[in-house]
């Protein structure tokens, strides 16, 4: 019973980074040429992290699965504490899971004060 929604919520998280990512590829080729240069390492991140995604939601976890399910803009979420979070780096996939971990740990944190 678990594995089969546990497969379900990866389909749905691979489904969602999909449409996410095209809503964004789909903003920034509408830009003017200086605003895509200017945004170059923003773009770069989504391609890394959309590609991670797509190549790696099967081993995602179940804290992982509940800590990205149900976020409108997950991939935005994730730019937004790269950029808070200086020592984060998106080059390799290990880099992406540590993002995405310490993303997870944040999520949970809030959680758990949300309980108490």
């Amino acid at each position: 019973m678990f594995w089969k929604n546990t497969k379900k919520m990866k389909k749905l998280l691979k489904k969602h980074v999909d449409k996410e990512y095209s809503l964004f590829k789909k903003s920034v080729l509408k830009a003017g040429k200086k605003d895509i240069y200017n945004a170059c390492d923003k773009i770069k991140f989504w391609e890394n992290v959309y590609e991670y995604f797509q190549y790696n939601t099967a081993k995602l976890d179940k804290n992982t699965l509940c800590a990205t399910s149900g976020l409108e803009s997950l991939i935005a979420e994730l730019w937004n504490l790269y950029l808070n979070y200086e020592p984060l780096k998106v080059n390799t996939w290990e880099d992406i899971d540590e993002l995405v971990q310490t993303f997870v740990n944040l999520q949970l944190r809030k959680t758990i004060k949300k309980d108490t």
